[in-house]
């Protein structure tokens, strides 16, 4: 599946439990938030990993670079 979102929007999985919204983008990177009950395991890019954001919730740890 292929989304284009704009900044600001959001894309909304499974019901709503999960949400990913287009924080900012710029050339080739863009930043997102996740936000997802506790009960949804999510798994960072090796990059985030490397940052310090592992094991991190809520939407303002969850934002990352991809």
């Amino acid at each position: 599946m292929k989304v284009d979102l704009r900044v600001g929007e959001a894309l909304r999985l499974d019901g709503g439990r999960i949400v990913v919204t287009l924080l900012e983008k710029s050339g080739q990177r863009a930043r997102i938030s996740v936000e997802a009950d506790d009960s949804v395991k999510i798994q960072l890019p090796r990059s985030a990993r490397a940052c310090g954001l592992e094991g991190a919730r809520g939407p303002e740890m969850l934002a990352g670079t991809i």
